[in-house]
């Protein structure tokens, strides 16, 4: 399992942020932290619209977030994209 090296988290107020620096070459992007739960709901800061599929990691800690393909010219950034997760401890 590779989990992704290039991100930073911060959080405020029951939200916590991803900050990926290198967008994922597969179709799956592997966070050791945080603990999803039931309610847990993934997003990209700039397509509000779009909920990213996840599931929880095999340990119980961290998350597997599906990366739907998206045409370079959908994503609001080209250096650094934010996942928004509600929900997760």
């Amino acid at each position: 399992m590779f989990i992704f090296p290039a991100l930073r988290y911060t959080s405020k107020a029951g939200l916590t942020y991803a900050i990926v620096l290198d967008w994922p070459t597969t179709y799956t992007l592997t966070l050791g932290e945080p603990t999803p739960t039931e309610d847990t709901v993934i997003t990209l800061l700039g397509l509000p619209d779009v909920k990213f599929p996840w599931k929880p990691m095999s340990e119980g800690k961290g998350v597997i977030i599906t990366i739907p393909p998206l045409p370079a010219s959908d994503l609001p950034c080209q250096w650094a994209w934010v996942f928004k997760m509600t929900d997760v401890q």
